[in-house]
Order: C-alpha cells, then sequence, then structure tokens
C-alpha cells in the first residue's frame, strides 16, 4: 500500500505560484491534468467538472489502478497458462502416439505393429502441415501482441526513467552548486540543487548538499529531512550519515545554536578539502 504523503506539486504555468489544487480523471480530457486554484478558476475543465477531484485523491486513484493492472496481468497469465496446458496435451500425445520404445514393441502383436506404422507413416504425411499451422498461429499472435505493445505506448513511456543525459545534465547542475556552496553562497546554490533534484530525484549528492545548504541557513529540522531522503537511498552514504550525525552531538548542537559562523568556516575548510 502507498503510504498517503502530502504532494507539494508546482504549477507548470511559470507566473503561477499556487501548487497543484486539482486532478482532472476524464478519461477523454485533453488539458494538462494537474492544475493549481487559478488555473481551475480558467475554466479549463468546465465540461467535465465532476471528473476534477483534489489532488490528494491521487494516491488512491494509483492504489486502486495498480489492482487493476495487477488484474489484468493475472488475466493474460491464466490465458497464457490455458494456451501452455494445450500445447503440452498436443504434444504428450504425438510422443505417446508416434513414439515408440523397445520395452513395449516386445509386448505389442503383429496387429498392434500394423496399426502403428499405418498411423506413423501418416504422421509423415502431416508433420509438414502440423508445423505449418503452429508457425502461421505464433507469428499471429506475436503479431497481436507487437500491435498492443505500440497501441499501448509501453516503450514510450518516461514517468520516471532517467536516461544518461539527464544524469549528466543533473550531475553539473550539482557541481555547480557545489561551487556556490563552497563559496559560502547557501541560497543560490539551493537552486542549484534543487533543480538537480527535479531531473534526477536519486542524486544523492544533490540531497545531501541541499541539506548542508540548510544547515548554514539555520534550517537544522529541514537539513535533517534532505540527509534523509539520501540516506534512503544508500544508508551507508558516509556524507549524509556524518552531517546527520552533528544534530546528535552535544558539543556541535551548542556551536549550532551560539556560534554557527564556527561551523560555516569548518564546513568551508572541509569542502575544499574533500574537493581537493
Amino acid at each position: 500500500m502507498i503510504q498517503q504523503a502530502s504532494l507539494k506539486l508546482r504549477c507548470q504555468e511559470d507566473n503561477h505560484i499556487e501548487e497543484i489544487d486539482f486532478i482532472c480523471y476524464h478519461e477523454f480530457c485533453t488539458g494538462f491534468r494537474l492544475n493549481c486554484f487559478d488555473c481551475f478558476k480558467k475554466g479549463i475543465h468546465h465540461t467535465h467538472s465532476d471528473d476534477v477531484k483534489k489532488v490528494n485523491s491521487l494516491i488512491p486513484f494509483i492504489e486502486s489502478n495498480n489492482k487493476e493492472c495487477d488484474n489484468l496481468i493475472d488475466d493474460l497469465n491464466k490465458c497464457v497458462e490455458t494456451l501452455n496446458q494445450s500445447f503440452s496435451q498436443l504434444t504428450k500425445g504425438i510422443r505417446n502416439k508416434y513414439s515408440l520404445v523397445k520395452e513395449r514393441l516386445v509386448n505389442m502383436n503383429s496387429y498392434q505393429i500394423n496399426d502403428y506404422l499405418n498411423s506413423t507413416i501418416k504422421l509423415m504425411e502431416y508433420k509438414q502441415s502440423i508445423s505449418k499451422i503452429i508457425e502461421e498461429q505464433i507469428k499471429k499472435l506475436n503479431h497481436a501482441f507487437n500491435n498492443l505493445y505500440e497501441q499501448l505506448q509501453l516503450s514510450s513511456f518516461n514517468y520516471y526513467l532517467i536516461d544518461d543525459n539527464n544524469i549528466e545534465r543533473a550531475e553539473d547542475l550539482c557541481n555547480q552548486g557545489k561551487k556556490l556552496y563552497l563559496d559560502l553562497n547557501y541560497n543560490e546554490a539551493l537552486t542549484y540543487f534543487d533543480k538537480s533534484i527535479v531531473i534526477n530525484t536519486s542524486n544523492q549528492e544533490s540531497l545531501c548538499y541541499k541539506g548542508n545548504c540548510l544547515m548554514m541557513l539555520n534550517k537544522y529540522e529541514d537539513a535533517i529531512t534532505w540527509f534523509d531522503k539520501a540516506l534512503a537511498i544508500d544508508p551507508n552514504y558516509v556524507i549524509s550519515l556524518s552531517n546527520k550525525g552533528r544534530f546528535h552531538h552535544p558539543y556541535i548542537n551548542r556551536l549550532m545554536f551560539n556560534d554557527v559562523k564556527q561551523i560555516q568556516g569548518c564546513n568551508h575548510f572541509v569542502g575544499q578539502s574533500i574537493s581537493y
């Protein structure tokens, strides 16, 4: 079961500062389905407003859709299983009737051997046509599978897939943010780490350095959240473990609240050491 989370999605309109508040589930909707309140007021989905729900309906929708997907796959597997059973029955019948082992031969009389020969000789005539029939049906089935694959556009979805170009772009943004971080430009550095995370949510460095920036800006609880996000990807990620550990050390805690500048200077020195 997907845990209910507070979705914080920005509106796709650059001049809108509102977060996404409504989602359209209408089957034939051609507009952007996720809208803020300002977009909704424009009447984008006025012709099917009954199908527009609050953003917190997304998690139940996904869970329901996942069940439907699993049910469909189960039904398809049952169809294939039925096909395999029929094919197994055919091949087993051919082997039992036309494949004769010596142990059976010695127990057969002349009439039975005569019937065997008649059947076997006819099999030679049927062999080519049997193979042809099976091959044609397999081709039709494969063609149907390929058509369904194309119709469902299963090769072009990109909900969460990240290509090499995006990974490289996210790393470039992270590196730019690190330079600003080492120059103590924490707010500006945050913008680059945020952009990097949007492209690749699994970029541990960006997650961790965002936590560092928030820590330097005295936003300690927020910093821990981002350290935890990095650790969720890799629980042994040393930098996040080290930075998060600072919050649990009494001496460091006193420094944070009494003399943040000391930590900033120390962090800058450590960052420069790591960069070299």
